[in-house]
């Protein structure tokens, strides 16, 4: 298990994922896999988030601490070929910021032995005594205004106040305040008060005003631990989206350059900034299907049936 809890010094977690190989009867062969994994106070993914300096600074009002920004959220995690002629292998890798449980598995293949398959899958747990995350769609539209859930897990035995900030640095979203009045500010903090071993939720209503993919940068700080994540919104531009296509085919067996000039035409009622122009170059009649077989039927969305 790694964690974030405060530590004294640092520690050397040496974990072995054992993969079996297996082939002729009565010869069985086990390889042995080991990752390592450097617990560095404020260095490594998932460590603890500030150094003791900094802790001790947080707690007696000196110097903020500071808390790592947690960005790599993989759903799968080791896909790796490793060919080797030794019967151990030291593979070295960074966990990812996912907090999740991975189920480590594998299998081998020899010359002399073999197929050869794990017989027991390994979990490693990533865990964080105090972390945050974000409830949020999938994607909005400009202008749209909606609330921004933060949920705030604690589980520490002790109660602690934390303050929650939400960043704004690129001016992407305001703020939306009481008596529908929105304001445009660079950082805006809340405190929320967390038992022991309990989660709690603050929502900070926002309002895009820019398109594309915008940032969200939240950090959430207490006296003994903190933790910060930053993630993207896809904010998508109003009204309905139309496509134009125009293909040329370039025929190079008889020249060895040809050119062509493309004009393009755009609706004259048209959000400004959403115009977007793609060009792709394929050298196989079926290429353009199989680069987007997730976009090749267009469903539509937003009916209902009562």
């Amino acid at each position: 298990m790694l964690t974030n809890a405060n530590l004294e010094k640092e520690r050397h977690i040496r974990r072995p994922y054992y993969h079996h190989r297996g082939g002729a009867p009565g010869m069985v062969l086990r390889k042995k896999v080991m990752v390592q994994e450097e617990m560095n106070m404020d260095a490594v993914a998932f460590a603890a988030p500030m150094s003791l300096e900094s802790n001790r600074a947080g707690t007696g009002g000196g110097a903020p601490m500071e808390v790592r920004v947690r960005k790599d959220f993989t759903e799968t995690w080791l896909w790796q070929e490793i060919q080797t002629t030794q019967s151990q292998y030291i593979l070295e890798k960074v966990v990812p910021d996912t907090l999740t449980s991975w189920i480590i598995t594998g299998y081998s293949l020899s010359p002399e032995t073999g197929i050869g398959l794990t017989l027991n899958p390994t979990t490693l747990k990533t865990f964080r005594p105090f972390f945050i995350t974000l409830n949020k769609p999938y994607s909005i539209v400009k202008g749209e205004i909606f609330g921004l859930q933060v949920l705030v897990h604690n589980y520490m035995e002790n109660e602690v106040t934390a303050t929650v900030t939400l960043q704004n640095a690129y001016a992407a979203f305001e703020f939306y305040e009481e008596g529908n009045k929105t304001v445009t500010l660079p950082v805006l903090s809340k405190n929320v008060v967390v038992g022991g071993v309990q989660v709690k939720s603050l929502t900070f209503v926002i309002k895009p005003i820019k398109f594309g993919n915008m940032k969200l940068e939240v950090k959430a700080t207490c006296p003994v631990a903190g933790d910060a994540l930053s993630q993207i919104l896809i904010v998508k531009p109003p009204g309905q989206k139309q496509t134009r296509n125009k293909a040329v085919l370039m025929d190079l067996r008889k020249q060895n350059s040809m050119k062509q000039t493309l004009t393009t035409e755009f609706p004259p009622k048209r959000v400004e900034g959403a115009d977007m122009v793609k060009i792709s170059v394929i050298s196989d009649l079926l290429g353009s299907t199989i680069n987007n077989l997730d976009k090749l039927l267009q469903m539509p969305c937003g009916c209902k049936r009562f």
